[in-house]
C-alpha cells in the first residue's frame, strides 16, 4: 500500500467516479458545470474534478445537485410536452 504525497490529490472511490448518471441529468436538463456550480456554489473546475473521479463530493452536495437536476429536467419536460394553441385569423 502506497502513503499518500503530501499536497497530492486524493482519488475518489470507483463509486463516486465517472459519474455518467449526473452528467445525463445535465445533459438533459441543458445545464453546464459553471451553471450547475453557480446552485451549488462551487467552481465550474470542482465540478469537472469530481467528474473525472480526482475530488470527493462533499457530504449532501451530490443530492443536492442530482435533485437541482432532476427538477430542471423536469420543468424542461413539462414544458416541452405542454400543448401549443396556435389562433387562426380568419
Amino acid at each position: 500500500m502506497r502513503l499518500p504525497v503530501p499536497g497530492e490529490i486524493e482519488e475518489a472511490p470507483a463509486d463516486d467516479r465517472g459519474d455518467d448518471r449526473l452528467e445525463g441529468l445535465m445533459n438533459r436538463a441543458g445545464i453546464t458545470q459553471r451553471e450547475l456550480g453557480e446552485y451549488l456554489g462551487c467552481t465550474q473546475q470542482f465540478l469537472s474534478k469530481v467528474a473525472t473521479g480526482k475530488r470527493k463530493w462533499p457530504q449532501g452536495m451530490r443530492e443536492r445537485a442530482e435533485a437541482y437536476l432532476k427538477e430542471k429536467t423536469g420543468a424542461k419536460d413539462r414544458s416541452a410536452a405542454a400543448p401549443t394553441t396556435e389562433s387562426s385569423a380568419g
